[in-house]
């Protein structure tokens, strides 16, 4: 007879996002009901793609650029969807650390490290460099950017960087990518693979081809004066996001292992499942039957129940379908309860982190059951009609915490959750 899955909790975060560097930042900030989004100046569109559009679409050139990496020469690669993981891994693991520090068996912990997509920015390069006509230098520079463009780099380099050697995975589910890397990570502890893993996502998308290309599908906001609000989930005058850029990390540890070496984790991972609507890459089914299903048997999957959740973080991208979609599930398959349980998007304040935002909204999401704090929709004014979720406004203080649940959507049908218990 199969024993029971062992418990997880989670001991370490690292985070990289629009408000800030680190998570101290981000957290501060993101309660205040500050926006990292703002016009970006000229010069961060230079060559890239040698791209050319006139008149520029609203939207193209705004964003939540990160700020400065804290990397060492030595660590920079120049690729920014590989520098932002290894700034954010670098403060989880210290974070989960400690001072005392912990060793662990290489064969006992664990990578899965997700990217949306491939880097960019090292493709340009490399695709200038193939014009290079010394053969020397063709070959000194082209290897290099051309590893960087891989979607996997991120997850090799980190198992690289910390030794861990039991796995280097790199899940890829478009927008849900962040929250599928800690659910996969998770089973691995689980199932008694690990003692410890490494979970999380980075994305760098601020490219020219990436914002007309996100232009073009009709996702991104349009008529806006003032960045800081050009993002609105749930609001009845949304129109679409901001792209932003960064990268989250959990440290995932199975909860005996933790408490021998003394750790304080921040919360416990209760479970997670995925689902698949299959309608189109960006089209959802109003009705949301696949969503709905997640939801109906998350409660069985991950043993609670929605009377104990204290708070919601959905998706909520600030377009009109996405936010349709998630407050139609939520509210046939929650009844009463989705109007008592508070409930936000983090993306008013942090635009859309892409392929990084199930893993930087997940971090943020278990830092609201550590602080009792819940992060508000600071860009909401009015919901849409219809809605009758508890979005609310402001950062809103909770006494007791006990469960959260986490929602990501992702283009092409990726739909994942993930449930979250208060460490106590």
């Amino acid at each position: 007879m199969p024993s029971a899955p062992r418990r997880v909790v989670v001991t370490g975060l690292g985070v990289i996002t629009p408000l800030g560097p680190d998570c101290a930042t981000t957290w501060t900030r993101l309660i205040a009901g500050e926006s990292g989004l703002r016009r970006l100046p000229d010069e961060h569109f230079a060559d890239i793609f040698d791209f050319k559009e006139e008149p520029i679409p609203p939207g193209i050139k705004h964003g939540g650029p990160h700020p400065p990496v804290s990397l060492s020469t030595q660590e920079t690669t120049g690729e920014p969807m590989v520098d932002l993981a290894l700034h954010a891994a670098k403060e989880a693991v210290q974070d989960a650390a400690g001072d005392s520090g912990f060793e662990i068996d290489p064969y006992r912990a664990g990578v899965v490290f997700g990217t949306s997509k491939a880097g960019f920015r090292s493709f340009d390069q490399f695709m200038r460099s193939q014009q290079v006509e010394t053969a020397e230098k063709h070959n000194n520079d082209s290897g290099k950017h051309w590893t960087h463009f891989l979607s996997d780099t991120p997850a090799l380099m980190l198992a690289k960087q910390f030794n861990f050697k039991a796995s280097a995975l790199c899940p890829v589910a478009a927008c849900a990518t962040g929250l599928v890397a800690v659910q996969r990570a998770a089973h691995f502890i689980q199932h008694d693979q690990c003692d410890v893993m490494l979970a999380g996502s980075s994305d760098a998308s601020l490219l020219p081809i990436i914002q007309s290309s996100y232009h073009r599908l009709g996702v991104l906001a349009r008529n806006f004066e003032d960045p800081a609000i050009a993002c609105r989930p749930f609001d009845d005058t949304r129109e679409g996001f901001l792209i932003g850029e960064g990268a989250a990390v959990l440290i995932l540890e199975e909860a005996e292992h933790a408490a021998a070496r003394g750790a304080t984790p921040y919360a416990e991972w209760l479970g997670g499942n995925q689902t698949a609507d299959t309608l189109g890459l960006t089209q959802l089914d109003s009705e949301s039957p696949a969503l709905r299903h997640l939801l109906t048997q998350l409660p069985r999957q991950c043993s609670f129940d929605w009377n104990d959740v204290s708070y919601l973080n959905l998706h909520g991208t600030s377009t009109v379908m996405n936010d349709v979609c998630e407050v139609n599930a939520l509210q046939r398959v929650l009844g009463t309860e989705a109007e008592r349980i508070p409930t936000s998007s983090l993306k008013g304040s942090l635009g859309h982190l892409l392929g990084a935002a199930g893993s930087v909204e997940t971090a943020l999401t278990i830092l609201a059951l550590k602080h009792r704090q819940l992060p508000g929709n600071p860009t909401l004014k009015t919901p849409f009609e219809g809605c009758r979720l508890n979005l609310i406004r402001k950062s809103q203080e909770v006494a007791n915490p006990y469960i959260a649940v986490k929602l990501s959507l992702g283009f092409g049908g990726h739909l994942a959750a993930g449930v979250f218990r208060a460490w106590q």
